[in-house]
């Protein structure tokens, strides 16, 4: 099978596609002909070698989100079924597992990482792991929940849910940022989006501001900031007293300074955010069946260019770019 493989992680520019030999596939996992795969910051990190967690094996084939079709039954899944994987795999018996926290599995890894991924024209995958896609959701819509979905509704679960919240989004144009403002609509919350692209506000956005000029009289129940130390500081002032600061990225670097005055005199809570758990992707699947919802592609590239789309989509982050297999 064709598939994109790196040896040395030192950058994209080690990616090759070439003719490998599938790989032999154990008793419960069920191949799947993969159709499409997305291009996340996770993706880019561990082909330069900057990721928290094991890669295996290696060489390796990246890509943790993938949206395609099983080519056999299983128990549960069905020959032609258009699927999608839940990328955080657990052992399903440690602390957290059995308390629902599946994401921080003491044994856990991620798909695409721990295991080879989506950048392949095939890929067997254990049947925990697959979710039948409903037909109410489109395709290129399907590939983006396992990491950009996922993600952003976990971050928004994570703190105290009500509606009418008011919510502001940092990067709010990339892959996480888009869900984030399409899934704050859904739930009943309001969202400012901090972006330099004003198209953000077709999924949500009420009011769209660049990180200079988010108004001082302006504050806010939640922020939700994937950037890193991008903004830290600032962002952390925008919230009102009792407010959530949200992250989960460190695109923009991972150390930032913190006014301890201001948080507990404050009662401010800071949540690190990573991935989701099986509950998070329910409700996101149902969320997005029933809103209807297509969630835009800023760019698409065929397997033989992966090189290309790494490049171009590095350090943008605007949009969603997806690998056509």
């Amino acid at each position: 099978m064709k598939a994109a493989v790196i040896k040395d992680f030192n950058g994209f520019e080690g990616l090759s596609v070439s003719d490998v030999d599938p790989a032999k596939k154990a008793p419960d996992e069920i191949s799947v002909r993969v159709s499409l795969a997305g291009l996340n910051p996770v993706d880019i990190n561990l082909m330069a070698g900057k990721i928290l967690y094991s890669i295996d094996p290696i060489p390796h084939i990246p890509g943790v989100e993938l949206f395609g079709e099983a080519e056999e039954d299983g128990r549960f899944i069905r020959k032609g079924d258009r699927v999608i994987v839940f990328p955080r795999m657990y052992d399903g018996t440690c602390h957290y597992c059995v308390n629902g926290m599946e994401e921080i599995c003491v044994n856990g890894k991620l798909f695409g990482v721990g295991t080879n991924g989506a950048y392949a024209e095939n890929a067997n995958i254990s049947e925990k792991y697959l979710i039948r896609v409903p037909d109410e959701i489109d395709d290129e819509t399907a590939v983006g929940l396992p990491v950009g979905g996922l993600t952003a509704m976990h971050a928004i679960s994570a703190g105290r849910f009500f509606p009418g919240k008011n919510v502001l989004v940092y990067g709010a144009s990339g892959n996480t940022g888009i869900f984030s403002l399409i899934l704050l609509k859904a739930l009943g919350m309001h969202a400012d989006a901090v972006s330099r692209k004003e198209w953000v506000t077709r999924f949500g956005a009420e009011n769209v501001f660049t990180a200079d000029r988010v108004p001082d009289n302006k504050s806010y129940d939640m922020v939700i900031n994937p950037l890193g130390s991008f903004e830290f500081s600032n962002a952390l002032s925008k919230l009102r007293r009792g407010g959530e600061y949200v992250t989960y990225g460190i695109m923009g670097g991972s150390s930032a300074y913190i006014d301890l005055g201001r948080l507990y005199t404050n009662e401010i809570r800071i949540i690190g955010s990573t991935g989701g758990n099986r509950r998070d992707m329910e409700n996101l699947i149902r969320i997005m069946s029933e809103s209807g919802i297509k969630v835009p592609v800023q760019k698409k590239f065929s397997l033989d260019e992966i090189v290309e789309a790494c490049r171009t989509y590095s350090g943008r982050e605007t949009g969603r770019y997806l690998i056509k297999i």
